[in-house]
């Protein structure tokens, strides 16, 4: 059974949602202090480029995340900040 809550802040929701995945979670973690391009952060997380690829998208479509072009190289950075006591999530 589906329910349907209206919420007050439902992009909140759909942020807290988004991260609850481990995979993105752990993208936002890797990149909090330093930027990783996708094939670095698919090593890491032991994932392909494909399903990689899909994730950051869709933290960038939420604008979890900065994408930053150096050469021929994109690089991705957290725009969350995680820690044990709070989840910051940054302005535009």
């Amino acid at each position: 059974m589906t329910k349907n809550f209206h919420f007050q802040n439902p992009e909140l929701f759909q942020k807290i949602k988004t991260i609850s995945n481990p995979a993105r979670f752990k993208i936002l973690e890797l990149t909090q202090e330093k930027e990783l391009n996708v094939t670095e952060i698919g090593k890491n997380l032991k994932i392909t480029y494909k399903r990689c690829s899909e994730y950051i998208k869709k933290l960038e479509k939420l604008k979890m995340i900065s994408k930053i072009k150096k050469g021929k190289n994109v690089y991705i950075r957290s725009r969350v900040g995680l820690n044990c006591k709070s989840i910051s999530f940054l302005k535009e």
